[in-house]
């Protein structure tokens, strides 16, 4: 009973929620408010960096990928590794 009232308590509290969010960016639309693109910065050698979603105008880009691929790789090596090392340890 008591669980029945917690869950229905928080389903009107979503829908709430919702409600609102939506009544914001009808409002946000009538005053032209344009939403930022996502963004983020890095600093390499006193130089900031600033790259946008879709980014692909970076006079270093071709490098830029190919060290995040070398990244991915290194962090899907290291999951392998703890992954085995994990079973090992319970199994071994």
């Amino acid at each position: 009973m008591l669980l029945d009232m917690y869950f229905s308590q928080t389903s009107m509290l979503l829908m709430a929620i919702g409600i609102f969010v939506r009544m914001l960016k009808e409002k946000r639309k009538e005053n032209g408010v344009k939403e930022q693109l996502g963004h983020t910065w890095i600093e390499v050698n006193n130089e900031v960096h600033i790259f946008v979603i879709d980014d692909q105008d970076h006079p270093k880009m071709i490098e830029i990928h190919a060290e995040l691929q070398r990244l991915s790789r290194l962090m899907q090596d290291a999951t392998y590794v703890c992954a085995l090392y994990e079973i090992c340890s319970v199994g071994c």
